[in-house]
């Protein structure tokens, strides 16, 4: 009874947090974009909820598994690309 009301309330955790991320999207401005993060996280809940309804935790991993990918793909894109080192040649004036 436990394991059961302990899943019951995980699951409705992650799927609150995955519908708050449906919730973000923009589809007007967002695009193609946005559509396929919306597939991406209708595919996410879906998973959520078989794992809830048939106890399968195999349901849960792949949910995890895919949410954790979009977060690994948001993260490098956040991250900045180091600029070019200046030339160490000095510029070189020209006078016509």
């Amino acid at each position: 009874s436990g394991d059961i009301r302990a899943r019951g309330n995980a699951a409705s955790r992650s799927a609150s947090m995955v519908l708050e991320l449906v919730n973000a999207l923009d589809e007007e401005r967002g695009g193609d974009l946005a559509i396929n993060l919306r597939r991406i996280y209708d595919y996410t809940l879906t998973r959520i909820n078989d794992g809830h309804r048939t106890g399968n935790a195999a349901c849960f991993v792949d949910a995890a598994r895919v949410l954790e990918t979009l977060l690994e793909s948001w993260q490098a894109i956040a991250t900045p690309v180091a600029a070019p080192e200046p030339s160490a040649h000095e510029p070189i004036e020209c006078s016509f």
